[in-house]
C-alpha cells in the first residue's frame, strides 16, 4: 500500500512540475500573429522597455524593476512628471501593420484545447483582475483591484513578456490622466 501511495504521489509531482507556463505559449502566439517583416513583437516590447527606462519609469529591464513600477502605480506613489512620450499599444506599432487580435485570439483558443499541457493558474487569476478593472467605473476601484493583483503576481512573473505588457497597460491607465 505504501508503494502505491508513493507511486501516485510521484506521478502527481511529475505531472504538476512538468507543465509549461501558458504565458510563454500565449506570447509565442502573439509573436507568430504579428509579423510585419520589419520587427518581431518581442522587439517592440524591448523598444518600449528601453523607452520606459530612458524616461525613468523603470530602473532597468529586470523583473524586480517591473514589480516595483507595478507597486508604485498601484500605490499612487509615483514621482512621474507626466505620462511617457508613447504608449505601448497605441504608439509603438507600425500603422500599416496593425496587431491582428482575431488571429491571436484563435491561437489562444487552440492553446486552450491543449490546456492540460500548460499551467494556466496565473493567467486565469490575472485575467480576472483585468476583467474587474475594465468593468470598474472609477479610478479608486482600479487601484484597489490592481492592488489585489499583487497577491497574484510574483517578482519572477515579470521576467515574462506577458506580464510586462500588463505593466505597460497600467502605465497608460495610471499616467494618461
Amino acid at each position: 500500500m505504501k508503494k502505491l501511495s508513493l507511486i501516485i504521489a510521484l506521478i502527481a509531482l511529475i505531472s504538476c512540475t512538468g507543465k509549461k507556463r501558458a504565458e510563454i505559449q500565449l506570447m509565442e502566439c502573439q509573436e507568430l500573429q504579428y509579423d510585419n517583416g520589419k520587427k518581431s513583437f518581442t522587439e517592440y516590447i524591448n523598444e518600449y522597455e528601453a523607452l520606459l527606462i530612458k524616461e525613468e519609469f523603470l530602473e532597468d529591464g529586470s523583473a524586480e524593476s517591473y514589480y516595483k513600477l507595478f507597486e508604485r502605480l498601484i500605490n499612487n506613489s509615483t514621482s512621474f512628471s507626466g505620462p511617457p512620450s508613447k504608449f505601448f499599444l497605441e504608439d509603438s506599432f507600425d500603422e500599416d501593420t496593425p496587431l491582428n487580435f482575431n488571429a491571436t485570439k484563435l491561437c489562444f483558443e487552440e492553446l486552450k484545447k491543449d490546456s492540460l499541457q500548460y499551467d494556466w493558474t496565473r493567467v486565469i487569476e490575472s485575467q480576472e483582475v483585468v476583467k474587474k478593472v475594465e468593468a470598474s467605473e472609477n479610478n479608486l476601484d482600479t487601484h484597489f483591484l490592481y492592488a489585489q493583483a499583487l497577491s497574484v503576481y510574483q517578482v519572477e512573473d515579470f521576467e515574462l513578456n506577458y506580464y510586462k505588457m500588463t505593466v505597460f497597460r497600467m502605465v497608460m491607465l495610471f499616467t494618461a490622466y
